[in-house]
């Protein structure tokens, strides 16, 4: 239960966004590692899952390199109704948050960025592949 709570603190600085509707870690197994959705219409509408997360941070590591800019530190799909980002937590984890067209993408990154460092810390693991994640 403390890890859970360890998890929402470093979380909280996400989670408490105008905008955002949906937080999830997933292991590099696809497991889910914790969920967090601000209602239960966005847990419903989020069918996001850990494997299809994996995929696409696979996909878009391969991608980044071969676009010469140095791998991948973040994943971000917009669209009509709002943001998806992805952003790796070491070579084990992946990040995903789901967001409205309220929030603030700037303000978004750099919480993203901070809970990322903080998760770190936590859950073990250094940077993915070759991006430093932090500051």
């Amino acid at each position: 239960m403390e890890f859970r709570k360890d998890i929402e603190d470093i979380l909280a600085g996400l989670t408490s966004l105008l905008g955002v509707n949906a937080v999830l870690i997933s292991d590099r197994d696809g497991n889910q590692t914790y969920s967090w959705y601000r209602t239960d219409l966005d847990k419903r509408d989020v069918k996001v899952t850990g494997e299809g997360l994996l995929r696409m941070r696979e996909i878009s590591q391969g991608f980044g390199i071969n676009s010469n800019i140095g791998g991948m530190a973040n994943i971000i799909v917009r669209g009509p109704k709002g943001v998806a980002i992805l952003s790796p937590v070491g070579d084990s984890f992946i990040l995903y948050v789901s967001a409205d067209r309220r929030a603030n993408l700037a303000l978004l990154l750099v919480r993203i960025r901070r809970a990322v460092d903080q998760l770190l810390k936590i859950l073990g693991g250094g940077p993915f592949g070759e991006v430093g994640v932090g500051p």
